[in-house]
């Protein structure tokens, strides 16, 4: 990509900004600061995360939690998987939950940790889910964890 040309999507934005403007700060969530380098790195991570758990370009993933730069990862890191992220409302019921995830066939839900319990609740309504997976951690020992 030249210099003149624009980003052909978000994904293609975050490379161009780590390699024009590395060092400067991509966004700050509860004060950690992410650099735009370091965003690039960490929605690789998430690409090849998704890859490596065997989740197919076009195939889904969901996000059940609250704001978090985790969700921005996620988010970018699917794109550059050519994975669809489906983020769900928090503030809905459990079956309600489980019928956005259901419908849009998910195969792996990311679950903040306010949430995991309610998840619990209605995984029976979740066949489809192959994988829960935390995204901070704690709460679920018996589910991966986002940041490994």
């Amino acid at each position: 990509m030249s210099v003149s040309e624009e980003p052909a999507d978000l994904a293609e934005m975050v490379r161009a900004h780590a390699k024009t403007r590395g060092d400067a700060v991509a966004f700050e969530f509860e004060g950690r600061r992410v650099s735009y380098a370091a965003f690039d790195v960490h929605t690789n991570r998430v690409a090849n995360g998704l890859n490596a758990l065997g989740v197919r370009p076009r195939e889904r993933i969901a996000y059940l939690g609250k704001n978090s730069d985790i969700y921005f990862e996620l988010l970018l890191g699917a794109m550059k998987a050519n994975v669809v992220m489906a983020p769900v409302n928090w503030r809905l019921a459990g079956l309600e939950i489980a019928f956005i995830v259901e419908d849009c066939n998910a195969a792996i839900l990311f679950v903040g940790p306010e949430f995991i319990e309610q998840v619990r609740g209605i995984k029976l309504h979740l066949p489809g889910v192959r994988i829960f997976m935390t995204t901070e951690g704690g709460g679920a020992p018996d589910w991966p964890d986002f940041a490994s």
